[in-house]
């Protein structure tokens, strides 16, 4: 129950900071001359340091195992990246929609004549837009987290030690 609470601390700290970010990033590149469009993820990564640096400071998730936590993620995008997308939609003539994630899509990639799989559409130059749902993926972490811990505490790990005669 906790660390249900804590991931849902975690993703309205989120999204109320993306909400307040994406709305003065832009203002403030479009003040400076630049395209906001075009550097529209600094908003993402200035939320992701500013959710650390808060947790950090009232000490919060110190019931969050952070490498289950890590695993968890890093298996939840290499699961994504090899399960190709077997049924784009067509969006209009020439463009497709590429959706990923596992169970929850979280994903999407439109491209023209793209294919199947995540990482030959994302190196293929034919991109023309992507899309990512937050809450999906921070839904999969979760579902990824809680089926990895419940992993470990169900089969633990023991260290057999040699018996010497």
């Amino acid at each position: 129950m906790k660390i249900t609470l804590e991931f849902l601390r975690f993703i309205c700290l989120f999204i109320v900071l993306f909400a307040v970010l994406g709305i003065v990033i832009p203002i403030g590149l479009l003040f400076f001359g630049v395209d906001p469009y075009k550097y529209g993820w600094i908003a993402i990564i200035g939320v992701f340091v500013s959710v650390f640096a808060i947790y950090k400071k009232k000490g919060w998730g110190k019931d969050v195992n952070l490498p289950i936590l890590g695993i968890s993620a890093l298996s939840m995008i290499l699961l994504s990246a090899v399960v190709p997308d077997m049924v784009p939609e067509q969006f209009h003539a020439s463009t497709y929609i590429y959706t990923y994630g596992l169970p929850f899509p979280y994903f999407s990639l439109y491209s023209e004549s793209g294919a199947n799989f995540m990482l030959p559409n994302l190196l293929s130059f034919r991109l023309t837009n992507w899309d990512m749902n937050i809450i999906g993926f921070f839904m999969n972490i979760f579902l990824f987290y809680v089926l990895f811990n419940w992993l470990i505490k169900k089969f633990p790990i023991t260290k057999y030690k040699e018996i010497s005669q």
